[in-house]
């Protein structure tokens, strides 16, 4: 899919390319299992803290495992991921901060309430680390423990609701000041209401932390709030609204002057995002599909000068399923 800007367009436009593929084990006694790989070639900014765009590539491989037998209430699972981060055709220092490798691995166990609604608490051992020599490493480790229900938690209700707490060690102090230990309450929340056969509403919500270039930052805990609805018309057409707001928090203080003044007020960072913007998808055969879509998306940073913005998107794709 490709992107023209109307302003800056030899830094903007780009080409994004993505390729999915997966293979799913259903065995007796109930065992099943999954291996996936995806893979994105896009210019979007990795995360929601650059202003610029940088072409990245990103592949995630992963696998998992359950044991949930027919009949029983208790159920396990198993699962591992690597995902590779590599930032190409831009400056050697962005490489240095976000080329990366995250790998984590770990198991899920619960309680079935009904055929289909269980509730689980999760362990995983979450690794990043860099790939290009940072004179301050930012590796880290993680420890992630997370309660949870999902399936149809009620009646035209289904999804997860899940929420727990991250623990940060990273293996040396990135920056003078900074801690090299942080704990963070995190929430992944998914949520598909139904109120007629062919309109749903997706609700999400998360918090999370992500990884920062902004020193004197190793981090930032992204906020995330969204809310899509999508109705079918009685043909071949799909309408769809999607809106959303994510407030990024950042750990590290930034005087007025100094070594690690931008030019700015003094504070801790905070970037505010919201974005609107309707679709539209049509069914040209059953393997080909059509979609068009327009996004607003706007940033009100404390660091208003270097890090606040508008932008406005327009896309015309189509997609083959098969």
């Amino acid at each position: 899919m490709g992107h023209d800007y109307v302003k800056d367009p030899a830094t903007n436009n780009g080409v994004n390319q993505a390729f999915d593929a997966a293979y799913n084990y259903q065995g007796p006694a109930g065992f099943s299992g999954a291996i996936r790989d995806d893979y994105v070639n896009t210019t979007d900014p990795p995360t929601s803290e650059l202003v610029s765009r940088a072409q990245r590539w990103e592949n995630t491989v992963s696998a998992q495992g359950e044991y949930s037998p027919d009949g029983g209430h208790l159920f396990a699972a198993a699962d591992a991921s690597d995902m590779m981060d590599k930032y190409v055709s831009t400056a050697s220092d962005l490489r240095q901060l976000l080329d990366r490798y995250t790998q984590e691995f770990g198991v899920k166990a619960g309680w079935r309430l009904s055929p289909a609604t269980r509730i689980y608490a999760a362990y995983h051992r979450q690794v990043i680390h860099y790939t290009v020599h940072q004179a301050t490493p930012k590796d880290n480790k993680d420890h992630l423990l997370d309660f949870g229900v999902e399936g149809r938690i009620a009646p035209k209700l289904t999804g997860r609701i899940q929420s727990g707490v991250q623990f940060r060690n990273y293996d040396f102090a990135v920056f003078n000041g900074a801690a090299n230990y942080t704990v963070n309450w995190m929430v992944g929340t998914n949520l598909t209401y139904t109120p007629l056969e062919r309109t749903s509403i997706d609700l999400l919500l998360s918090r999370s932390l992500q990884e920062s270039t902004f020193v004197p930052s190793q981090y930032y805990v992204a906020n995330n709030v969204g809310l899509s609805a999508k109705h079918k018309f009685p043909r071949k057409l799909t309408a769809m609204l999607n809106t959303g707001m994510e407030i990024d928090q950042y750990p590290g203080f930034t005087p007025s002057s100094g070594t690690n003044n931008i030019g700015g007020p003094s504070g801790k960072r905070r970037d505010d995002l919201y974005q609107i913007g309707p679709g539209l998808d049509y069914d040209i055969q059953e393997w080909l599909r059509a979609s068009a879509s327009y996004l607003y998306r706007a940033r009100f940073s404390l660091f208003s000068q270097q890090f606040s913005y508008a932008d406005q998107l327009t896309s015309v794709k189509f997609s083959v399923l098969f």
